[in-house]
């Protein structure tokens, strides 16, 4: 009789195991958003493009595209200020689906699990079905959304044009927390070791508890911010219209140390290799040593820069108002590649399979190779 007992109590532990090792993993977009990871290093994995034969293909939207694609490998995802959020093959440029929104598309999506998280100019934030971007839920915002979004654990991070911070349930949009930072958040949160990094339009970079909203620090910069953070090896790298770019302690928020730009920087930083690499309205995108600020290099484009640069290898890649992209060789800042589009590129870049994809001004997506 004990030996029935204890095998009916083995058994019951193993069933419990078992459960728990086939309980869902929370969702996450990191690798498959804007700057390609959660601390937004705006590094990616993979084979450069260092030499361009041309255009692949291109695809016309109804009007600007300013955000930046997210791909899975097969399918392009993309939002356009026409309205519409669109599924595009990665293969040849051909339209899947699209789904049409009530605001213009400004940002980029996320892409985590089997969905789309983006916001729109409409004061609204929308979860899509990747599959045929059916809506799953919407909820109103206090403000514009121009954040791109990050998925972490479940949680959806991303701020409004009221200086409101979220962070929603990806299940069903249901608030977790928020926080006012009082000013425009027009930059995308960065996530690292369970702290949420944010810039805002008040002046201030700050950084918040993940699972409480429980601010941590902040710090004050001269002018606005309105590029997001970048956080690598415990160092957060922001610029600001003050012209000054910015490295400062991730745990304590005390600063490190300061680069003058030329004129304002609203792009995001790059970080890769022991290298910090920005973009400035000077028409310039300057190169850093991430430990002290020293300059390493400058390229001088046709036209303000407030593309964020993408680095893959020892390629980087950035878009510019005076409507090209350039591949720039990360080491030395010397010029690669560069291909003209129709209009202003303040899309970022990314790279998947090969292809280099990215949004114009001029209403297209392309896919260089």
């Amino acid at each position: 009789m004990k030996s029935c007992r204890f095998y009916i109590v083995l058994f019951a532990v193993f069933l419990l195991a078992l459960g728990g090792c086939s309980k869902k993993k929370e969702e996450s977009s990191n690798g498959t958003m804007y700057r390609g990871d959660l601390q937004r290093s705006g590094q990616l994995a993979g084979t450069a493009l260092a030499k361009l034969s041309g255009e692949k293909w291109s695809y016309k939207t109804g009007y600007s595209v300013p955000g930046s694609p997210v791909t899975d490998g097969l399918s392009v995802y993309v939002g356009s200020m026409d309205r519409q959020v669109y599924a595009l093959s990665l293969k040849d440029g051909s339209k899947q689906w699209e789904s049409k929104v009530e605001g213009s598309v400004l940002s980029s999506p996320a892409l985590a699990g089997d969905n789309l998280y983006l916001g729109t100019n409409n004061n609204e934030f929308l979860a899509l079905k990747k599959q045929d971007g059916q809506v799953l839920w919407r909820v109103g915002t206090k403000g514009e959304v121009r954040s791109s979004a990050a998925v972490v654990d479940g949680v959806v991070l991303f701020g409004d044009s009221s200086g409101t911070l979220y962070a929603l349930k990806s299940a069903d949009g249901s608030t977790l927390w928020s926080a006012d930072l009082g000013g425009a958040i027009l930059g995308s949160p960065a996530v690292e070791a369970k702290t949420v990094y944010v810039g805002s339009r008040s002046k201030k970079l700050a950084a918040f508890d993940l699972e409480t909203g429980a601010k941590k620090w902040e710090f004050t910069t001269r002018r606005d911010i309105v590029g997001g953070p970048s956080v690598t090896a415990g160092i957060v790298y922001v610029g600001s219209l003050d012209r000054q770019f910015y490295a400062v302690d991730a745990v304590s928020g005390a600063k490190k140390w300061t680069f003058r730009a030329g004129n304002e920087i609203s792009s995001s930083p790059a970080v890769s290799q022991g290298m910090v690499y920005f973009g400035c309205d000077d028409n310039r995108v300057y190169a850093l040593d991430a430990a002290n600020g020293e300059k390493k290099w400058v390229f001088a484009t046709r036209g303000m820069v407030g593309s964020s640069p993408t680095v893959v290898g020892d390629v980087l890649y950035v878009g510019s108002r005076d409507s090209h992209i350039y591949a720039i060789e990360a080491k030395s800042g010397k010029e690669l590649w560069k291909f003209k589009t129709g209009g202003w590129v303040r899309s970022t870049p990314t790279l998947s399979e090969g292809l280099v994809l990215l949004g114009s001004d001029d209403g297209k997506v392309y896919a260089l190779n």
